[in-house]
């Protein structure tokens, strides 16, 4: 249903924090940690482990990035 809104020209704003469904949603992500936009990914950026390291930069939890995009990645 998003894929054929997206295709009739209707715009789509999709919010969840399940990134591997992210991935195969969406042909740009705005990533937005600790209340700002962390960076915009379009194209091939758009994978869980880029919006991993861009949710996590610069944040207390960015020490523990390898495990958490791994989780994302194992529960697809």
């Amino acid at each position: 249903i998003i894929r054929d809104a997206a295709a009739s020209g209707a715009i789509v704003l999709y919010a969840s924090g399940d990134w591997a469904e992210i991935v195969r949603l969406a042909d740009r992500v705005v990533v937005i940690a600790d209340g700002a936009v962390a960076a915009t990914l379009g194209g091939a950026d758009v994978t869980v482990d880029r919006i991993a390291a861009e949710a996590y930069r610069g944040t207390r939890r960015s020490a523990n990035l390898a495990a958490a995009s791994s989780d994302w990645v194992a529960g697809e």
